[in-house]
């Protein structure tokens, strides 16, 4: 995996998650026809509506005849800031796991997950 990323690469996909989202984690915003929005990731399409992930273990169904528009985002779904007040013991032993892997794109991906798993059980009120 470190042939692929460099630690800068690596580091950079997390603390600026919406630098360079690739098209399979960009979120669409979904206008509905009673004004409502939904923004999220696409988790799956069939012939009469959208499933679109909202959050970690937030899932929606918005039917066809209801959506209004779709725009794709360049937004990430993982909040910035993920790395504020971690030491460098720390971000050198992330880096370790992230090389250690070896799975590639999926890692920094699975990383993300984590990491927006954990901001949100450590800030919650």
């Amino acid at each position: 995996m470190t042939s692929r990323f460099s630690v800068e690469d690596l580091f950079n996909a997390i603390i600026y998650p919406n630098r360079d989202v690739a098209p399979l984690y960009r979120n669409v915003k979904f206008r509905m026809r009673d004004g409502q929005t939904h923004t999220g990731l696409v988790a799956f399409e069939s012939a009469d509506g959208v499933m679109v992930l909202t959050g970690p273990t937030t899932t929606v169904r918005l039917p066809d005849s209801e959506i209004v528009s779709r725009e794709s985002t360049t937004l990430s779904l993982m909040p910035t800031g993920l790395l504020t007040g971690l030491k460098s013991e720390d971000l050198a032993d992330l880096y370790k796991l992230l090389e250690d892997a070896g799975l590639g794109e999926s890692v920094i991906a699975w990383v993300r997950t984590r990491f927006v798993t954990y901001h949100e059980w450590a800030n919650r009120k």
